[in-house]
């Protein structure tokens, strides 16, 4: 590869090494206007196109998404990928170009774009069998040097495949809590791919689209020691409690929140305290406790043995909760308490339960789906560092995947 302008040579290397194309040698010109570099063949048209791209024609990006998983944060951020694709046009001089889409079952993968409108009807008529071995091969070899992969399943599958896409420079994008908060092996390789540069972005496994992720890790990479985290880090059960309390049952809260996609696709997720178990883990983990995931004590909402139950089978039992949740707030309310469904951890212990707070505590004032998560930390002391705001809803969550994915590119193509 040639470079045929005034370029600086740490500029060009940076882009090859962002991407992960190593260079086996090169060498300068005597007017200083030229850089020549050797690299495998195999990587030829990667290190070209991130050449071209990054260096020689910067006026326009594009950045290649290929999604895994298109339920209801899936398609609504490809839905506001589209309405926004013409601002971005615009205002930014980048196309987001929808490259690949994959389900648990169908995978349908174009590199010249398929249009986020009609992306299912694509799927019925040329989709082929979901392969994910040969979704991420059609990603990486050969791939272009903006190209991302964004996960917005709620599986295990798609992280055995994160080291091998941060190996070849994909920037990857996590809706998904599993792959954070599975064994702490797996979370730390994880954490030592970004150490050294990789981009790897889950601001959306934590508090949906709010600054969860970010702010802690600011609050630790100063020096400042979290001494405890706690508060209420689901909006679904904050949602259905908080229905609870206007006079609602049980079961009717839960089948709202469900129906308003508030939930997971298996409400049992939230309701036995599993999808809160990830994210305190996961706070935990960001704030230096190395907490395993049997580490975290959690305390269901629901029988644990229903987890065995078809989901058929769960919705009818529902209601027979009805009456033991309306005297527990029947019980608060004649306190002056509110129930909350609260996270802690704290001296390498997480606990997480439903539990009646005062109405002094900060998250008693909390409504709707609303998410409150407070940092308690050395200069944090007497009051501490509160981030509050919608915590549910696939149009949040949506959002902010969105903004990773263009944080992530403009990340990729700096020279």
């Amino acid at each position: 590869a040639s470079s045929g302008r005034a370029t600086s040579t740490f500029g060009l290397f940076g882009v090859l090494a962002s991407h992960g194309i190593p260079v086996q040698t090169f060498a300068g010109g005597s007017s200083e206007r030229n850089i020549s570099i050797a690299t495998s063949r195999a990587n030829e048209v990667r290190a070209l196109n991130a050449i071209h791209g990054a260096l020689l024609f910067p006026t326009r990006r594009t950045i290649d998404v290929y999604l895994a998983g298109a339920g209801r944060v899936g398609a609504a951020f490809l839905e506001q990928l589209r309405q926004q694709a013409e601002t971005l046009a615009r205002d930014e001089n980048t196309h987001v170009r929808l490259a690949g889409v994959a389900t648990s079952k169908r995978m349908l993968i174009d590199p010249r774009g398929i249009d986020q409108a009609a992306w299912r009807a694509r799927m019925e008529a040329d989709g082929q069998p979901c392969d994910l071995e040969r979704f991420i091969d059609a990603l990486v070899e050969p791939r272009r040097p903006t190209s991302v992969f964004v996960d917005c399943t709620a599986s295990d599958q798609p992280a055995s495949w994160f080291l091998r896409l941060i190996a070849a420079g994909v920037p990857v994008i996590a809706a998904n809590k599993r792959p954070f908060a599975g064994p702490l092996d797996a979370y730390r390789k994880l954490k030592d791919a970004v150490a050294r540069g990789a981009a790897v972005h889950y601001e959306t496994t934590v508090g949906a689209g709010l600054p969860v992720l970010g702010t802690l890790s600011d609050l630790v990479r100063t020096g400042d020691r979290v001494n405890s985290i706690d508060g209420v880090l689901s909006g679904t059960l904050g949602f259905v409690l908080d229905r609870l309390r206007g006079g609602t049952p049980f079961s009717a809260a839960v089948k709202d929140a469900h129906a308003r996609g508030y939930s997971e696709p298996d409400p049992r997720d939230d309701l036995m305290g599993a999808d809160v178990a990830r994210k305190i883990l996961i706070l935990g983990r960001e704030a230096g406790y190395p907490l395993e995931p049997d580490a975290v004590t959690t305390i269901p909402l629901v029988p644990a043995e229903w987890s065995a139950l078809s989901l058929d089978d769960f919705w009818r039992e529902l209601p027979s909760l009805d009456g033991m949740f309306a005297a527990k707030q029947t019980d608060a309310a004649g306190s002056g308490r509110r129930l909350c469904y609260l996270a802690r951890v704290s001296d390498g212990r997480a606990t997480v339960g439903l539990e009646a707070v005062d109405q002094s505590h900060p998250c008693a004032t909390l409504s709707g789906t609303d998410n409150l998560i407070a940092f308690s930390t050395d200069r944090y002391d007497t009051t501490p560092l509160v981030v509050r705001g919608p915590g549910a809803g696939p149009y949040v969550t949506a959002a902010g995947v969105f903004a990773d994915v263009l944080r992530a590119a403009r990340t990729a193509d700096r020279p």
